[in-house]
């Protein structure tokens, strides 16, 4: 979905540049839940590591690890469907 509307980016680049900023934020969103869903469970287990291992603590790190793995992209992807959604709407863009 990413860089892959370059004719609409330009597009809504020419008509407002405000709703062009809008536009790349939903690029970025959707790295950085990319990003996130790698990187936060791999945090949270490498912290977990240097912490004492009761059974309780574990189970709450490795939940909160399957939390962030399943949860980051689809609320990255979500916000740059919308965002971009918004700005074409807002410009008048046609979906390609």
């Amino acid at each position: 979905m990413p860089n892959g509307h370059a004719g609409e980016r330009d597009a809504v680049w020419q008509r407002s540049r405000c709703w062009g900023i809008v536009w790349q934020i939903g690029d970025a969103a959707y790295y950085l839940g990319l990003l996130g869903s790698i990187i936060l469970p791999l945090a949270v287990a490498a912290m977990s590591l240097g912490r004492s291992w009761s059974g309780s603590e574990w189970r709450g790190s490795l939940g909160l690890a399957v939390l962030l793995l399943l949860g980051c992209f689809p609320a990255g992807l979500g916000a740059c469907i919308v965002l971009k959604g918004l700005a074409r709407r807002r410009t008048g863009v046609e979906r390609r």
